[in-house]
């Protein structure tokens, strides 16, 4: 693997809080055999540098196709597998060694050795859950006829750039119609956040939205929440950056 792109890890601090964080969180990632170019997506399930190795699960639509046909992994053992691995605050990469495979744990590798970081957005996204009251008012313009429709979905990430928003059953055939976003009203209990905004990606199940908060106040009070969130999903009150 070429490290001109990367940044090696080297600091034990922030080893360690990368350590907590995969612990904690069970990341999705993409991992790949060097003798075999495809890429299988996974979550890493359990890590342990304690125990020197770490576990993943397939996930996907090919997932139950994958696990069924797991046995036939065996001829990878001993064998290097690269991961790139997408974490809260950022994307990092990674070599480990196949150890071996169970149905009902998954694909067991030996501990990293080295790690390298890529920061992958400029702001930390941090997710919400469904006991965080987070929903957003959305109003969208038809730009056939500039008439407009207004939505409110509930927030399930946030950044201080933008947010996720879900999207109930029948919403993707409504945003296909009115698929421009003239303001977007962010409500977090009793903080309210009212911005310009623009739709940078719609899936069947939720919509990505772009911001650029100007109002200095708002920014303070919107990077604290963000921030109390991270350290208590992260169990860490050290951190301070978001």
């Amino acid at each position: 693997m070429s490290t001109a792109n990367y940044k090696p890890i080297d600091n034990p601090a922030e080893l360690k809080r990368i350590y907590r964080e995969i612990s904690r969180t069970k990341p999705s990632a993409h991992f790949q055999f060097t003798k075999i170019p495809d890429f299988h997506p996974c979550r890493v399930t359990y890590w342990s540098e304690e125990e020197g190795f770490f576990l993943v699960q397939y996930v996907g639509k090919e997932a139950s196709e994958k696990i069924s046909a797991m046995s036939s992994l065996a001829q990878f053992k001993g064998d290097q597998a690269f991961f790139n691995s997408f974490l809260l605050t950022s994307q990092i990469l990674f070599k480990a060694q196949f150890v071996e495979t169970d149905l009902k744990q998954g694909m067991k590798f030996s501990f990293p050795e080295k790690f390298y970081k890529i920061q992958r957005r400029k702001h930390t996204r941090v997710p919400l859950t469904e006991f965080v009251p987070a929903q957003a008012v959305l109003t969208l313009i038809n730009p056939t006829d500039m008439q407009s429709l207004k939505i409110t979905r509930r927030v399930i990430d946030l950044s201080m750039g933008g947010c996720a928003v879900r999207l109930e059953k029948d919403d993707a055939a409504l945003v296909k119609k009115y698929n421009k976003l003239q303001m977007v009203n962010i409500q977090l209990g009793g903080l309210s956040l009212t911005n310009p905004g623009v739709i940078r990606n719609v899936t069947g199940t939720k919509i990505g939205i772009e911001m650029d908060l100007k109002n200095q106040i708002q920014q303070k009070k919107f990077a604290a929440f963000l921030l109390q969130q991270l350290r208590t999903i992260l169990d860490d009150p050290t951190i301070t950056d978001i």
